[in-house]
């Protein structure tokens, strides 16, 4: 294996719904978080991306043998489908693994942080006693959901997959911001300081690692 290419999805009504404030909240309240669907400007960033992959994988990875993997969650899908017709893959040539979905947020879904308080209130408390350590927020769970240290766990077991392939050159995988940082985080071996340090990748944000030499980049937006 010589790259592995990480790529966030399109821009979604969940980050909508988490910048939006209040009035988002009750606008998309009744979709589930597996359900997003991405935005007419992530339809279009879909589509730039899917070009710029294409350029990219035809001028840098010749002769190389690529296997693409997705988020089964539908934002992730309808990202990855522009992506599919820019290849001309079929959709039985594309790997849907559900260990790329976005971290589960249980109660605390598509809630900005700040109004956790009012959801639960004693999880809230909970969490703000264990954030005051990053090795601790790491390992909180939410209320019914994951905590950091689970999706990391996930992480893990893919990127044991994805070495068992010895066949494949370069691996592209579409998913979402925290399964991102904590692939990069265990591939690494990077700790939570440096987890915490970042910020999720933009919306079709594409990070190339280079398996080789154990380096990394954006190498588009």
């Amino acid at each position: 294996m010589d790259k592995i290419i990480l790529v966030r999805h399109a821009e979604s009504n969940q980050n909508l719904r988490v910048k939006g404030g209040l009035l988002s909240l009750f606008k998309y309240k009744h979709i589930v978080d597996p359900d997003v669907v991405i935005t007419q400007e992530g339809i279009k960033q879909s589509k730039d991306l899917a070009i710029f992959l294409k350029e990219y994988i035809d001028k840098e990875c010749q002769g190389k043998k690529i296997r693409f993997w997705s988020s089964t969650y539908l934002r992730g899908r309808q990202t990855t489908d522009e992506i599919r017709k820019a290849f001309n893959l079929t959709n039985n040539e594309i790997f849907y693994d559900c260990r790329l979905r976005e971290q589960n947020f249980g109660k605390f879904d598509g809630v900005p942080e700040w109004l956790w308080w009012l959801v639960d209130l004693p999880s809230y408390l909970h969490y703000k006693k264990m954030s005051s350590s990053p090795r601790g927020r790491f390992i909180c769970e939410k209320p019914l959901g994951e905590s950091n240290s689970k999706v990391y766990d996930r992480s893990s077991s893919f990127i044991e997959t994805i070495f068992r392939d010895k066949d494949i050159d370069v691996h592209i995988i579409i998913s979402h911001g925290v399964f991102i940082r904590t692939f990069l985080m265990r591939f690494f071996h990077y700790d939570e300081d440096w987890y915490y340090a970042q910020k999720n990748p933009n919306n079709c944000s594409t990070i190339l690692i280079d398996v080789k030499n154990k380096l990394f980049k954006n190498i588009y937006k």
